[in-house]
């Protein structure tokens, strides 16, 4: 089975098995200058090769895929974590504040409520949303897994008078009647921040950090906000730091304590 089709199988994103391919192929010339002999320091020296240490550990783990049975003793390679770049709340509110048209204002609002990725924005759809319960559930996040995720009252309100009036499915659509495309969103971020005058690059996932450490820091439990970012690990999650526990009907979106 070629990589490609038993990454599908297990469900790694359509990002990862680009990102496995590049580098296997890019690999697989490596070796041809090598006598196509596939040993540790021949892996070593293509490592080399590359740039970043973030390019070296997705390059060792396509070659890890595609070749288990080979033993080769792999070289340790420290991945850099730095910590996650975050808005205070006043620079949320400003950001809001300082949005275009109200379509934008609700757009920064659903980024910051639900701690969704840009790619999960995208795929919103009005009939994803509990208007009972303020919740969202995220269909098809990352690896195609379903989780739910909080919505604050005050946005649940606006997004089902938008319902009344749209007729799309989606929640964030372009005139031409299309869901939001990744750049779109984030020069609606860009051009906020500009007039908020941050003085900073706002990003989606800088909501989304910002939404996971105010949470955390109003004391949501570690474990629940690992279940609303969809993270498989808690160690991911645990860079925003532990925190006292608390009960998943008490947590208040971030968005209501502004």
């Amino acid at each position: 089975m070629e990589l490609k089709d038993n990454l599908k199988i297990r469900n790694f994103s359509k990002e990862t098995i680009k990102s496995y391919n590049y580098y296997l192929t890019k690999f697989q010339s490596f070796i041809k200058t090598r006598l196509n002999i596939i040993n540790t320091e021949n892996v070593n020296q293509f490592l080399l090769t590359l740039n970043s240490p973030s390019s070296r550990r997705i390059a060792l783990a396509a070659i890890k895929q595609n070749y288990p049975s080979i033993n080769i003793e792999f070289p340790s390679i420290k991945r850099s974590k730095p910590l996650p770049r975050t808005l205070s709340k006043q620079e949320v509110i400003s950001l809001i504040n300082s949005a275009s048209n109200l379509k934008h204002k609700l757009l920064i609002e659903f980024l910051y409520s639900t701690g969704l990725r840009l790619s999960e924005v995208q795929k919103a759809k009005f009939q994803d949303v509990n208007y009972e319960n303020n919740t969202f559930i995220v269909r098809k996040g990352k690896g195609d897994k379903a989780r739910l995720t909080i919505l604050s009252p005050q946005l649940t309100a606006k997004i089902k008078s938008l319902e009344n009036l749209s007729q799309s499915r989606y929640i964030f659509i372009s005139n031409r009647d299309k869901p939001y495309s990744k750049k779109t969103i984030q020069k609606i971020l860009e051009n906020a921040a500009k007039h908020a005058k941050l003085n900073k690059k706002v990003t989606p996932h800088m909501l989304r950090h910002s939404f996971a450490t105010h949470l955390l820091e109003q004391g949501t439990d570690i474990q629940y906000i690992q279940k609303l970012l969809g993270h498989q690990r808690l160690e991911t999650t645990q860079i925003y730091t532990h925190v006292a526990s608390t009960d998943l009907a008490k947590i208040k979106n971030p968005l209501d304590n502004l």
